[in-house]
């Protein structure tokens, strides 16, 4: 038998046990704790209004953006979701407490449809030019985001994030930045000096930019135009090395920085370089997003003075020919836009033509949308493309150099655009974000090596080195963080949970007392319960 005093004193003992079981139960329901990798938005002020995401701090629950409440919520939305009137209510009226865009994994990026990528860039061009006062990350599909995406649309538990190492934003001092060119010695008559001939440069700017810094490798823009100068450079350094072979023409291959800063150093380089050098340029090829499209825009603006109207008609001559010439035709078409002096500077070859130097870029887009160069989606080329606008180029050139009507058949084997060395430069820009003024180490040894390139293959190498201007001012900050994804079980099942633990105690009981001793302990437990609260 059972003593009386432990029959009483059983329903309370046995609901201490019942509180005990349910809080660890509870606190249990954490799981063990994924992450991935998560990369902020930029920070930045311009002309002294801040802009870009002000805050990185993230441990708030996550939720879809259906949550009629985000409120100090991080709003989870994938890419297929993204659109410029959802971030305009999240960032609105709703008052999310963050935003988490899921993109779509780096290999598939190069796959998604025009009207994905037109939509997801007008996603980036509206965070960029606006005042976020939440943060703001980006995450690739992957294993982890995706477990997150299916707990929060199945509502199987709470989700809570929590991005880790974020520190302090501090705004940059004065950033340096590096134009490099390489210079190639024609051959004039005899008696007639090289410094006397006339120029041809090949120019292209090396930085790139997306509305998160970490993600910026602008592959194409403008990752392509300086493999371009590099291939083009290794090939007329070879065409030129026979004295035979050198055109009356001396060849210069830029790099320029800041090109996404209104073409900073192209600005630079040309008021640094020796004026007499400057009047002997007959024209620029400027480079820009050439490793995509099956077309070639000549992107071109005002004629330059009356009396290089011939260099102007060879110029496009040389052009609309070489495109006929190439198997298949290379379809070509010459786009013409008026300079503004107050707007932006909206292609490279304008940096040229305020100086009265014609020049053009040369580019597989058909308008200057930012948009579409400085989008972290930009994370491929197509080899095969890229390879062929290097020949054009040359093919261009060499056609200008020897005073040629027919094209010169000697690009090909060793001469030509070199496969594995395209496919070798194009997977490092990849892997390399270039924003100017966020340079990191691999982004600067990047630029040295091109620098190196440049040095083996020409007569001449050299280096400016110049001071970003402060109109526009970025974050220092770490731009690529873990976040954690903590998982808690749904209230539903801790109410499941109590009342379980309670049918099990309640047998217990039971099995202890009886049935109707059970009953009358557990009413006289209730009963007594009342009483205290009177």
């Amino acid at each position: 038998m059972v003593p009386r005093r432990a029959m009483a004193q059983a329903p309370a003992a046995l609901l201490v046990l019942a509180t005990a079981v349910f809080l660890v139960a509870a606190v249990g329901g954490e799981s063990e704790v994924p992450e991935f990798d998560a990369y902020r938005m930029v920070e930045y002020d311009f002309r002294d209004q801040q802009l870009g995401s002000k805050k990185s701090t993230v441990s708030m629950g996550a939720v879809t953006p259906s949550a009629a409440n985000p409120s100090r919520k991080m709003v989870v939305v994938s890419f297929e979701q993204a659109n410029v009137a959802l971030v305009d209510q999240l960032l609105g009226k709703k008052a999310a407490g963050g935003l988490l865009i899921v993109l779509p994994s780096p290999e598939s990026m190069a796959t998604l449809s025009a009207a994905s990528a037109e939509r997801f860039r007008a996603v980036e061009q509206s965070l960029m030019r606006r005042q976020v006062p939440v943060p703001v990350y980006f995450a690739f599909d992957g294993a982890e985001t995706k477990k997150l995406v299916a707990r929060l649309e199945s509502s199987s538990g709470d989700s809570q994030l929590v991005a880790h190492g974020t520190g302090a934003a501090s705004k940059k001092g004065l950033t340096q930045v590096s134009n490099v060119h390489g210079w190639l010695a024609g051959k004039g008559p005899k008696g007639e000096g090289i410094e006397t001939l006339p120029v041809i440069a090949v120019v292209a700017s090396y930085d790139s930019m997306a509305v998160a810094p970490e993600l910026a490798v602008g592959a194409d823009a403008n990752g392509s135009g300086m493999i371009a100068v590099l291939q083009l450079a290794r090939m007329f350094s070879k065409l030129y090395s026979g004295s035979r072979q050198q055109g009356r023409y001396n060849l210069i291959f830029v790099l320029t920085a800041a090109g996404k800063l209104d073409y900073a150093g192209t600005r630079y380089w040309l008021e640094q370089t020796d004026s007499r050098l400057l009047d002997r340029i007959e024209f620029a090829f400027c480079l820009d997003s050439i490793g995509k499209g099956d077309s070639i825009y000549v992107h071109t603006s005002k004629q330059p003075s009356k009396d290089k109207v011939p260099a102007v008609a060879k110029l496009f001559s040389a052009l609309k020919t070489t495109a006929e010439e190439m198997m298949p035709v290379l379809p070509l078409e010459i786009v013409r836009k008026k300079i503004n002096v107050s707007d932006a500077v909206a292609w490279e070859h304008e940096q040229f033509s305020r100086k009265d130097i014609l020049a053009v870029t040369l580019s597989g887009h058909a308008t200057h949308d930012p948009a579409l160069r400085s989008s972290l989606l930009d994370r491929s080329i197509d080899s095969g493309v890229l390879s062929r606008n290097i020949l054009f180029v040359a093919n261009t050139i060499a056609k200008v150099v020897y005073d040629l009507p027919a094209p010169l058949d000697i690009f090909n084997g060793t001469m030509g655009p070199q496969e594995k060395f395209i496919n070798a430069w194009a997977y490092q820009v990849a892997q390399e974000p270039r924003m100017a003024a966020l340079f990191d180490e691999g982004a600067v040894k990047l630029i040295m090596k091109a620098e190196s390139i440049l040095k083996e293959v020409s007569a001449e190498a050299q280096r400016q080195t110049f001071t970003l201007g402060t109109e526009r001012t970025y974050y220092d900050q770490k731009y690529k963080v873990k976040m954690s994804v903590y998982v808690v079980a749904p209230m539903s099942f801790d109410f499941i949970m109590m009342a379980a633990v309670a049918a099990y105690l309640f047998a217990m009981l039971v099995a202890m007392l009886g049935i109707s001793e059970a009953v009358k302990a557990v009413s006289d437990l209730v009963k007594g319960g009342k009483k205290k609260q009177r």
